[in-house]
């Protein structure tokens, strides 16, 4: 992983924490429901502040996916509103948004006949005029974001040949070369091995914890939240039920409260990393 963009990303503490308190996105009282079916979010009210990488998780079916795809402008809300660094984003051209907020798929479609530097390029259409053409800027853009995910020597590769892994690495470096201050994933460590599962929840913490950038990210995982996110909200039946500092959220009974399970939270003695055993059902 490279180092962090420049200075003008950077305003997070030195604790990793948002040093600013004003929220850069921010839904309030926020409903989405598909057709006349029964909401599936129900009166959502979440903060994100720059500097923090926040968790969504519970069970399938909660309700958090729908939170994101709200967040991202992808679902329009049945009720509620959702505000992009003080605009609501209901009034954000496609352009405007996609300059403020990047969002990854859990499963990006792989475009036939385009390299990865393609692929990856994709992430400066925000700002390259609607001819495609890209400025040097943009170029040196695609250059540090191939080498930030350590994908420059796939660079020619066509995408629809890349493993799982490898393709999840493609869609996180058109993220970093959009240069948004907001970035929301959707379950980015789903389906990779725990090496690549390492490596981009790794990669995810370093860009809010040096770059001050603020991330949204659905995860199944309880340990992998507690052990890189600085917040979590945990859902169940379309409501967020807890929300706040990651050690506060992920905690035996809050667990029990939402997954069903009896669980022991804990952390290894030698290196401090964080564990999380379901214990039974």
């Amino acid at each position: 992983m490279g180092g962090s963009q420049g200075a003008g990303l950077r305003r997070a503490g030195a604790d990793g924490l948002s040093a600013v308190s004003e929220p850069v996105l921010r839904c309030e009282a926020l409903s989405c429901r598909y057709g006349r079916d029964e909401p599936v979010l129900r009166d959502a009210t979440f903060e994100l502040r720059r500097g923090e990488l926040w968790a969504l998780l519970g069970p399938n079916g909660a309700g958090k996916s729908t939170l994101l795809r709200a967040l991202a402008g992808l679902c329009a809300p049945s009720a509620g509103t959702v505000v992009l660094d003080g605009a609501l984003l209901a009034t954000l051209s496609p352009r405007e948004r996609a300059r403020r907020l990047a969002w990854v798929a859990q499963e990006e479609l792989a475009p036939e006949r385009r390299t990865v530097r393609e692929y990856v390029s994709l992430g400066r259409a925000p700002y390259t005029p609607w001819h495609g053409a890209l400025t040097d800027e943009d170029r040196a853009a695609v250059r540090d974001a191939l080498v930030w995910a350590s994908i420059e020597a796939i660079a020619e590769r066509d995408v629809a040949e890349l493993s799982g892994g490898e393709r999840r690495r493609v869609s996180l470096a058109r993220a970093y070369a959009q240069k948004t201050e907001v970035l929301l994933f959707d379950e980015p460590t789903a389906f990779l091995d725990p090496k690549q599962q390492w490596w981009v929840a790794e990669a995810i913490a370093k860009l809010v914890r040096e770059d001050g950038r603020a991330a949204v990210m659905v995860v199944h995982d309880p340990a992998l939240a507690l052990r890189y996110a600085t917040h979590a909200a945990l859902l169940l039946d379309g409501r967020i039920v807890t929300k706040g500092a990651v050690r506060s959220v992920i905690v035996r009974d809050e667990l029990a409260r939402v997954f069903g399970v009896e669980a022991r939270v804990g952390a290894d003695p030698e290196s401090g990393v964080p564990y999380v055993v379901t214990v039974r059902g």
